[in-house]
């Protein structure tokens, strides 16, 4: 496949990751049941796929469940494709890294839309998948951002692409490290969970969507001495 369609693939799949996961949140959330504070829900909260339970205190009714779980499932495919397309217009060691840790993240954004947090899963044991799931997909989806930022300068001008993979990881791992100390220290909570756990996860959004618009901008190389690949500033 030539360079041009392998990036205008990985553009499209790093843009409709998240066009297609924030539209099935919102849908989700304006369904929800008896109402989703974005600050106090957990994202995970739409995913639960029995209606009118209580999970530590908060009332779960989520009628579009099969809705956001396919949204968590397709952004890590999508995700996946992105990443692996990208790889593709990369040379370098660093590439396997950057395309390991992209796994790592597709994986676990599976695992949550496959297992959910709710009362049932934890009596049978399958919370722990979704637990698990989160973590690998929130902490993986932020560092393989950070691991992202110096390989963008082999495609061209990425000034603006370089900063936001440095900034938007850092601001996601501290909203993530605000989370656990949230669990872990109630009595210290000045913010609600969830909007630690948005500011995690948006992270992701917010770069997939960017890097997407980004790569759409791509020019193939022209044949040649002094031939380099380029993208529109």
């Amino acid at each position: 496949m030539k360079p041009q369609r392998v990036a205008r693939t990985a553009a499209i799949a790093w843009t409709l990751a998240s066009v297609f996961y924030l539209l099935a949140e919102t849908l989700a959330a304006a369904a929800f049941s008896p109402g989703y504070d974005y600050g106090y829900n957990y994202i995970s909260d739409l995913g639960v796929v029995t209606c009118g339970v209580a999970f530590e205190g908060r009332s779960i009714c989520s009628p579009l469940h099969n809705l956001m779980n396919t949204a968590f499932i397709t952004e890590g495919l999508l995700f996946f494709l992105a990443g692996w397309c990208t790889t593709k217009l990369l040379v370098g060691t660093r590439k396997a890294v950057f395309l390991a840790l992209v796994v790592v993240h597709s994986i676990g954004i599976i695992l949550v839309g496959t297992f959910h947090g709710s009362t049932a899963a934890i009596a049978d044991g399958t919370a722990r998948y979704h637990m698990f799931g989160a973590v690998l997909a929130i902490v993986g989806g932020n560092v393989v951002i950070w691991v992202s930022a110096p390989l963008w300068k082999q495609l061209g001008p990425a000034s603006r692409q370089r900063l936001l993979s440095i900034v938007l990881p850092i601001l996601g791992l501290l909203s993530t490290g605000m989370l656990v100390l949230n669990m872990a220290r109630p009595d210290l909570k000045f913010v609600p969970d969830g909007v630690w756990e948005r500011g995690g996860v948006y992270s992701i959004i917010l770069w997939n969507i960017t890097t997407g618009l980004w790569l759409f901008g791509y020019r193939e190389p022209q044949a040649g001495p002094g031939s380099e690949f380029s993208l529109i500033a």
